[in-house]
């Protein structure tokens, strides 16, 4: 089965390294670099997970976070960040993100946190 992931991050060559690492191993990509574009997305039927960037050009990836919570509440969204910081992941774990992971996790750990946030995420919307 096929995973359509949203990869929400304002820096152009961190998408294109996500990208690049995740497309093909059973991933279809789909890109966006601002707040406003990465909730847009997030609302496709298609789309199964979202990899958000906490620090975004257009607002902070924990108001998207919110709003895209509140639009598909059973959609698991990765905050994904450079701070390792217990207080953001906190935070991001309080508005409903599934995993907080620090950038440059490997490829393993990626494929696993979104796995896991999928799997968990289905679980909860069974009937």
């Amino acid at each position: 089965m096929t995973i359509k992931l949203l990869i929400a991050d304002d820096n152009a060559r961190v998408r294109e390294s996500l990208v690049r690492l995740l497309a093909g191993d059973g991933i279809d990509v789909l890109e966006a670099d601002t707040c406003r574009q990465a909730i847009s997305l997030a609302s496709r039927p298609d789309v199964d997970a979202v990899l958000l960037d906490i620090n975004m050009p257009d607002g902070s990836g924990l108001e998207a976070l919110a709003a895209i919570k509140q639009n598909c509440p059973d959609l698991p969204v990765i905050m994904h960040s450079e701070h390792d910081r217990s207080s953001y992941a906190s935070r991001a774990r309080q508005r409903g993100a599934a995993a907080y992971l620090v950038k440059g996790v490997d490829k393993v750990e990626l494929l696993e946190a979104i796995d896991e946030a999928i799997r968990r995420a289905r679980e909860v919307s069974l009937p």
